[in-house]
């Protein structure tokens, strides 16, 4: 089945934030933002929860699966509004039936794409096992992968590709990890493979952000930093914004590393990057 066209100014709104939460001033402006924040968060999970005893009533198949979709989009955009952050795009919609690509700066980044609905992520194996986002991301039929060995790539990539053949749009994240947002790590290219045999095409989306003063560093998540420490970081800050620049999608040809590099470079290029020439 093919999804739903998407309009990326639903991925948690043109400004998300604004007219819901209080940008309050003064000495206790940070902390009111913050108090507010937590208590829309702790709202959410309360939601995640209902709706992952909402599921066990469902077997499994298509229904079960458009009410997680339905579900985890409304909890997506409540993170993204409770957030703060404005979301800004360049064009108004998202194809079907495409690997869409993407540069990975934080946790934020899913939330915003999961807030459109009707896409599937390639998700890491240990986040099978996170209270609550775990069996969410089963009942979305999200595809796992354990990078930590090699061979799973074969096992991942019939999923993958069965994914693209039905129409669905696969976010993927291929530098495999979170950066500090400054530069594109080189892609892993092994599930670019998908795309070549589904006849899919690449949509890269360069995304890139700054808090109010212009902190790029503000809404990263990376190096040693956990998530218990980033998430009051990231929930008091005021002015954030994140541009999501679509590029012009790459078409499908028979090297998938050749796909890897176009991606990458559309990408960097909006990065001030010089490409990189080899992509594992």
């Amino acid at each position: 089945m093919t999804s739903p066209a998407v309009s990326p100014a639903a991925l948690g709104g043109t400004a998300p934030g604004t007219a819901e939460f209080p940008t309050a001033s003064g000495p206790f402006g940070a902390a009111g933002r913050l108090v507010v924040r937590m208590v829309v968060l702790v709202w959410t999970a309360c939601w995640m929860l209902l709706l992952c005893v909402l599921l066990a009533f469902y077997p499994d198949g298509p229904r079960r699966r458009r009410v997680a979709q339905r579900g985890v989009q409304l909890a997506c955009r409540w993170i993204v509004r409770m957030s703060g952050v404005r979301c800004h795009w360049n064009q108004p919609t998202l194809p079907t039936g495409a690997l869409i690509v993407a540069n990975h700066r934080s946790w934020l980044d899913i939330p915003i794409m999961l807030a459109a609905g009707g896409c599937t992520f390639v998700g890491k194996q240990e986040v099978r096992d996170w209270p609550l986002i775990g069996p969410l991301s089963e009942a979305l039929g999200i595809i796992w992968i354990d990078r930590r060995r090699m061979r799973d790539l074969l096992n991942v990539l019939p999923a993958v590709e069965a994914a693209l053949r039905r129409g669905e749009r696969v976010v993927l994240f291929p530098e495999g990890t979170t950066t500090d947002g400054r530069q594109v790590l080189p892609f892993k290219s092994g599930l670019f493979e998908a795309a070549v045999r589904a006849g899919a095409p690449v949509i890269p989306i360069a995304m890139t952000g700054a808090a109010e003063g212009g902190d790029a560093d503000a809404l990263c998540w990376y190096g040693t930093e956990t998530l218990v420490a980033n998430l009051p970081r990231v929930l008091g800050l005021r002015g954030a914004g994140v541009m999501l620049t679509i590029e012009p999608r790459v078409d499908p040809v028979p090297d998938r590393k050749a796909m890897a590099r176009s991606a990458h470079a559309a990408i960097a290029r909006q990065l001030h990057q010089e490409p990189i020439a080899a992509h594992r």
